[in-house]
């Protein structure tokens, strides 16, 4: 699975944490992936790299930018850009992700909604 921001935030939530965390308990054999697009958005709230790793699970797999993720991210952007509906950048690039992993994105940005209305194979689960 690859997870956005939104859900690593909600488990730093009183109010969303119970629900990530039983979220994560049903799917513990799966990998649990974190773009480094992610990475970069979390580091916005620490004052270190170091920090950053010691907050974040080890169970988590930060995944490196690659060349076929960035082919495939640019023609999520290309699609987007044609059809008049582009997202954020980072967005995209977390779609490359997923796209390339071909595992479910796990994020409530509702961004991702035009990247499966763009008639990409965009497995997006935006509950928990």
């Amino acid at each position: 699975m690859i997870y956005d921001s939104t859900f690593l935030i909600a488990l730093e939530r009183k109010r969303t944490r119970a629900a990530a965390i039983n979220f994560l308990m049903r799917h513990l054999d799966e990998p649990a992936r974190v773009p480094v697009i992610v990475l970069g958005e979390l580091a916005v709230g620490y004052s270190s790299l170091e920090e950053l790793r010691h907050n974040l699970d080890p169970a988590y797999i930060v995944e490196p930018l690659t060349e076929e993720i960035a082919w495939l991210a640019s023609r999520v952007q290309e699609t987007l850009a044609r059809q008049g509906r582009l997202i954020g950048e980072n967005d995209t690039w977390i779609a490359g992700f997923a796209l390339y992993f071909h595992e479910p994105l796990i994020s409530r940005d509702t961004d991702y909604a035009s990247v499966v209305a763009a008639g990409f194979p965009l497995d997006w689960r935006h509950t928990w």
